[in-house]
């Protein structure tokens, strides 16, 4: 992979899907130890591991190459607890300090939304919801972040 994207000048980002800890992302970042390989930081999926999203960030900052900004909130079910997409800032998420942190230390002018919307009961309610998401989502980004 390093060789592959150093002879191609292509730019891989590692993200943090649901596969790998805060740490063991770190550790695959630095054993690899190219320019051409960094990582994806998605502050949602770092709540796989029940781990803090800035705290995460702020770890793996001098390696983060781009994100997948989203909110999630957090529901107790009777299997446990369950996570799920909302519109940026009605989740649990501190996406100001996260977004600070990128433009100050990464020096980030773009980030990348993402849109994490659960199924409705038919394609034309998902889409409403994913509609109604993208426009909040925007407006909270650009009014609450400074993005845009």
């Amino acid at each position: 992979m390093k060789d592959q994207a150093e002879a191609y000048g292509a730019k891989i980002a590692v993200e943090n899907h649901c596969d790998a800890t805060t740490d063991e992302l770190l550790g695959i970042t630095k054993t690899v130890n190219s320019p051409n390989v960094d990582v994806c930081a998605d502050p949602g999926n770092f709540m796989i591991y029940l781990e803090n999203p800035v705290d995460s960030i702020t770890k793996l900052v001098q390696y983060v190459f781009t994100t997948h900004l989203k909110d999630y909130a957090l529901s107790m079910e009777s299997y446990g607890f369950k996570y799920f997409g909302v519109p940026l800032g009605e989740g649990v998420i501190d996406l100001l300090r996260i977004v600070r942190i990128l433009r100050d230390q990464v020096g980030f002018e773009y980030i990348v939304l993402e849109v994490p919307v659960e199924k409705e009961n038919n394609e034309q309610a998902t889409l409403v919801k994913e509609d109604d998401f993208v426009r909040c989502n925007l407006q909270y980004a650009h009014e609450q972040l400074g993005l845009g």
